[in-house]
């Protein structure tokens, strides 16, 4: 029975890592996020609070990006990458069966010509009182 690919250790290991990042980064998005919206509220300090908003917005999507799957994230390319795998494999053996195709072809032609050329000859020289 084969195992896939979320079933071996170093994914599951990859995995649990991943997560691990990604609930510190989140933890440290939402201390930034508290710091820049206390920053937010002096006015005088705004022009800082809003970079700080902006990093912890930036880490929060970074966290996001970490737990979600790569197929999740983006179902376009996972679509084009099968379908260029499926092209590819249909191209192959469609290649193989017209090359098996045209050397039949190729071989019953010259089975055909060899087997009629010496009727057709004598039939054409008959018609032209040639022989």
């Amino acid at each position: 029975m084969s195992q896939r690919c979320w079933d071996l250790p170093e994914a599951r290991l990859m995995k649990t890592l991943r997560w691990a990042a990604a609930s510190l980064l989140g933890l440290l998005s939402g201390l930034l996020a508290l710091v820049g919206l206390l920053l937010c509220v002096t006015v005088i300090l705004l022009p800082l609070g809003i970079p700080v908003l902006a990093l912890a917005r930036r880490l929060m999507q970074l966290a996001g990006r970490l737990v979600v799957p790569r197929a999740a994230r983006h179902p376009v390319e996972g679509l084009e990458d099968s379908a260029r795998r499926i092209t590819r494999s249909a191209r192959r053996s469609a290649g193989r069966s017209v090359d098996a195709t045209a050397d039949a072809a190729s071989g019953a032609s010259t089975a055909i010509s060899e087997t009629l050329r010496p009727r057709w000859t004598t039939r054409v020289r008959r018609r032209l009182h040639l022989g």
